[in-house]
């Protein structure tokens, strides 16, 4: 089971973030040194959590590249990621 939690906090002006790094199969699990957590952008970051996480570093360079020389708002970021 994977844990990925994002809390607001400080008046909803901050966000804590917090994951795991058990990646597992039917098999058998392990602890990973990649974190689930990464930073897209300056002010962005991405929590991951899938059966197949090997689409979501492709999905995440795109995103990078995406934001490249933006300073998108949360409204922004939506239609980015639609």
């Amino acid at each position: 089971m994977t844990i990925c939690i994002a809390a607001l906090c400080e008046g909803r002006q901050k966000i804590v973030l917090a994951a795991d790094r058990m990646m597992s199969s039917v098999f058998s699990e392990a602890e990973f040194a990649t974190s689930k957590i990464t930073r897209v952008h300056e002010d962005w970051w991405v929590l991951m959590a899938a059966n197949d996480l090997s689409p979501v570093f492709t999905i995440i360079d795109n995103l990078r590249e995406k934001l490249s020389g933006q300073a998108p708002s949360a409204v922004e970021m939506e239609s980015i990621l639609a």
